[in-house]
């Protein structure tokens, strides 16, 4: 006949005390494993505090530091709030979300991509090229382009073309991949930017490719339609 369990059989107390030996161990190395995972590589990143807008500049009330397992820190995420007061941001960057390097207006940034194609005291400026103007398929890095623009009639009074840069470095050609288009970076001083910029907002800008060693230049004048 099978014995029955109960709280005065010594069998009972030793099941009790079984019991809890194994809660309380379990409960050690639960609370060990999890001291030793909050000690794991903590890291201190910087976050905004609140929504910084493009081109503000940064104040130490934008910002607070927060503590993080350094695997799930965001790549180029910054760790000091003092080193990043009063620079501005080249993006929008909301609450909550980690300051990193490419989200500000730093000299690494600024020394990467097309920039470094930019010499000292110049400046790259790009035009949009269309099926009605083919040179942007053709074009290549390297090569030398004058800049033509024909103005609106009600600009001067007439339709008129003008050259207005000669021989201008092209750095860069990128094809946008539908109906022909191409944007033409070429490298100008700033004044001829301004002209650039005013061409086409006042005509239609048109690109002639120069010969390869030809660096002969010559007077043109304006021509109208009355000339053609």
């Amino acid at each position: 006949m099978t014995k029955k369990l109960t709280h005065k059989t010594p069998a009972f107390y030793s099941a009790v005390v079984g019991l809890l030996t194994f809660i309380i161990l379990s409960g050690t190395a639960l609370m060990r494993g999890n001291t030793v995972d909050s000690n794991q590589d903590l890291t201190d990143i910087v976050v905004a505090d609140a929504d910084i807008p493009s081109g503000a500049r940064l104040t130490d009330k934008m910002l607070t530091l927060r503590s993080l397992p350094k695997k799930y820190a965001d790549k180029g995420a910054l760790s000091s709030k003092s080193s990043l007061v009063g620079i501005e941001t080249n993006m929008p960057v909301f609450k909550g979300e980690t300051i990193t390097k490419r989200k500000l207006r730093i000299k690494e940034n600024r020394a990467s991509g097309k920039a470094t194609m930019v010499q000292e005291g110049y400046r790259g400026f790009s035009i949009l090229t269309d099926e009605s103007d083919p040179q942007g398929r053709i074009l290549r890095t390297g090569n030398q382009v004058d800049m033509l623009v024909t103005l609106n009639r009600d600009v001067l009074g007439m339709s008129v073309t003008k050259t207005i840069l000669e021989r201008k470095d092209v750095i860069a050609v990128e094809g946008l991949g539908r109906n022909d288009m191409y944007i033409v970076t070429l490298m100008v001083s700033p004044e001829e930017a301004q002209k650039l910029a005013y061409a086409q907002a006042n005509g239609r800008i048109s690109i002639s490719i120069c010969p390869a060693g030809d660096d002969s230049y010559r007077p043109l004048r304006d021509i109208t339609a009355e000339e053609l």
